[in-house]
């Protein structure tokens, strides 16, 4: 569990957040000894994000950024609606071998072509030599409309709302329990993060919220009086049919894994969580420290942190040292102004010195080179250990002709998969046919990426060893084997 000792001290964040009822900004600073909510506002939700920062002084009234101090950045929570997560294992490889293991893999689990998504990714340690991959994926013109929005606030960060969620729950919730599922309802959508390592693994929204699930909530005879069938199920009992199937994706059937909900107020938490352990899920309150949180405002701790949750967790989240978040907007964030004045304060002049001093050391360093290479040239060529060294080079380049260019076969792999086939793993060692596990829609999809891989070049004896229909994912499961170059053939390992 994470601990304030792993935010970055002295820092401060301002976050801009809309909720249902209104727009909401707070400042956060992380310090020694505890966590500080400088200010809190909200605002009418009516209003436009530029208005809304007007009044959070964060811009001037004629819609200019202001000038931020050095370790004080602005950041946005963003809903989850739109994104996709996904999770698979592929080989631990290098680092360049997996991002296009990862591409490949979204290329085929993804609705949109690649080219049209945004996606972020992060790995974590599997076993028997895979890692698993947690993928984030969201249309481009769904977060550039979000960026075009804010272009006037110049945010450097964005947080997926889950993501805060997560971060709240990790910073201000020490004594619950690790890698739960959250919970978090709204008036008009329910928001559901299964959590590992204490980071965000899945997300899930329903379009079900408070307001559509509190009525069915009170004594039936109320119920009855407003027209609602006694025998019909409530809208709160096909809440609970679909959240149990959720929870049950997640592992977290009968008390499996712990179960935290959260709410707009700890009363109506304190009544779903009631209501939902009543039904056999077992659901319990999330419980922030409020210790550990300092505030400047009059009003009861515990209902600030529940009412601004969601900018408060993405404010936790930005100041969190863990570099591990899924950063999917980062490319629709500005640099940090402090960065941008460092490089404009370089005037021509210093440009220039700096210039020539690095010349003359380039200069100096290859003079020295040169030097050195001679004297070890000569004492080479004089000494006995030249036709080993010869030698270990000579090796050295072997190995690297014979090694297996994972991007390559990944490309021709790719060149060879039709629509409907997913590949859920890879296996490759030296000397031996290369196994690659997957599913189909149709079996006749199998055979024509049978057919792709062997008019790929240097893919020969494709032999499909594995295929059988799981009828409960409706997929043709299988395995095939292949040869690749030289790689595969025995006399590779000599």
């Amino acid at each position: 569990m994470s601990r304030v000792s792993e935010l970055r001290m002295g820092e401060t964040v301002v976050v801009l957040a809309k909720s249902e009822t209104s727009l909401q900004a707070v400042e956060v600073r992380a310090k020694a000894g505890g966590i500080e909510m400088v200010w809190a506002k909200s605002g009418d939700p009516t209003d436009t994000w530029l208005s809304f920062a007007r009044q959070c002084e964060l811009v001037t009234t004629g819609g200019i950024p202001k000038k931020r101090p050095s370790k004080r950045a602005v950041a946005l929570c963003v809903e989850s609606i739109g994104v996709a997560f996904q999770e698979f294992t592929i080989p631990a490889v290098g680092s360049q071998e997996t991002e296009a293991m990862v591409r490949m893999q979204a290329e085929t689990r993804l609705p949109l072509p690649i080219e049209q998504m945004d996606i972020a990714w992060r790995t974590r340690p599997g076993t028997a030599g895979q890692c698993s991959v947690i993928l984030a994926a969201a249309r481009k013109g769904l977060l550039q409309s979000v960026a075009d929005q804010l272009h006037q606030i110049n945010p450097t960060e964005m947080v997926l709302e889950a993501e805060a969620l997560v971060a709240l729950w990790k910073h201000l919730c020490p004594r619950q329990a690790m890698d739960p599922v959250l919970i978090d309802v709204t008036s008009r959508r329910t928001l559901i993060c299964n959590v590992a390592e204490g980071s965000l693994v899945h997300a899930t929204v329903m379009d079900v919220g408070w307001a559509d699930v509190e009525p069915s909530l009170r004594p039936r005879d109320e119920q009855e009086q407003e027209g609602q069938s006694p025998e019909a199920l409530s809208p709160f009992e096909l809440f609970v049919q679909d959240l149990r199937e959720i929870l049950s994706g997640y592992g977290s059937e009968a008390g499996a894994r712990p179960v935290y909900v959260s709410t707009d107020t700890p009363e109506q938490m304190n009544l779903l969580a009631e209501s939902l352990d009543a039904q056999g899920l077992s659901v319990a309150p999330l419980q922030p420290d409020q210790e550990r949180l300092v505030t400047h405002s009059e009003s009861d701790t515990l209902d600030l942190i529940f009412e601004y949750r969601l900018a408060l967790g993405a404010a936790l989240a930005c100041l969190d040292s863990d570099t591990q978040r899924l950063r999917l907007f980062d490319r629709y964030c500005a640099a940090p102004a402090q960065d941008a004045k460092r490089r404009r304060s370089i005037t021509t002049g210093v440009a220039a010195v700096v210039a020539l001093l690095a010349m003359a050391i380039m200069l100096a360093g290859l003079y020295g080179i040169d030097v050195v290479k001679a004297q070890r040239l000569e004492e080479l060529t004089q000494g006995a250990d030249l036709r080993q060294i010869l030698q270990e080079k000579a090796h050295q380049k072997e190995i690297a002709r014979r090694r297996l260019n994972v991007p390559a076969l990944l490309q021709e792999m790719g060149a060879a998969e039709g629509s409907g086939i997913v590949l859920d793993s890879l296996h490759f060692k030296e000397g031996q046919a290369i196994k690659v596990e997957g599913r189909a829609d149709q079996e006749k999809q199998l055979h024509t990426f049978q057919e792709g891989l062997l008019g790929q070049r240097g893919i020969d004896k494709v032999i499909l060893t594995r295929s059988s229909f799981n009828k409960k994912t409706k997929k043709f499961e299988f395995t095939l084997t292949f040869h690749y170059k030289t790689f595969t053939l025995k006399s590779a390992k000599s």
